[in-house]
């Protein structure tokens, strides 16, 4: 999912030179394209979730379309106050991509888990969209590029299944 989502933006991107992409994410390979391609167009603010959300409402404030992108606990419960503050409070609009929800980083531990994702999200009024499917996931990309409010779109990561390894503590964890 999440590289259809960045071939979406890379063509959206190709056309409209306001589009940007702020991300925490330190290593995803998805991004390599469009960064190299559009690099006036693409921020990587490291491991810094807070300012990742500080910068894109600067961004939007100057007349950008922002998406930010981090794993999904990173991306809405560890910016939920700078979300509020810097987006939902102004009226603002943004993207906000988190991929992994649940326990779909099940290996990196409970930082990496996520639950509460959507019902924080709403409370902040975002729009959520969860695709399933290439086509849904291009139309999601689509709908959120119009700008017209917050969204987050929250990716399955991979499959969207755990995968722990057999007689592991977490292959019996019931979700």
């Amino acid at each position: 999912m999440r590289d259809i989502v960045f071939e979406t933006l890379y063509d959206l991107a190709g056309r409209d030179r306001n589009l940007i992409i702020v991300t925490a994410d330190m290593g995803a390979p998805a991004l390599d394209r469009f960064r190299d391609t559009f690099s006036d167009q693409f921020i990587d603010v490291g491991i810094s979730e807070q300012a990742m959300v500080a910068v894109s409402a600067g961004l939007v404030l100057s007349g950008k379309k922002v998406f930010t992108y981090a794993i999904a606990p990173f991306a809405t419960l560890r910016c939920y106050e700078a979300l509020k503050v810097n987006f939902a409070m102004q009226g603002l609009p943004v993207c906000v991509i988190g991929v992994g929800g649940g326990q779909t980083y099940w290996e990196a531990g409970p930082t990496h888990h996520t639950f509460d994702d959507v019902p924080l999200m709403k409370l902040l009024g975002a729009k959520i969209l969860q695709p399933e499917t290439k086509r849904e996931c291009v139309r999601a990309v689509k709908r959120a590029y119009r700008m017209d409010g917050m969204y987050y779109l929250r990716l399955a990561r991979g499959s969207g299944k755990i995968e722990a390894p057999k007689g592991s503590k977490w292959e019996k964890r019931v979700l």
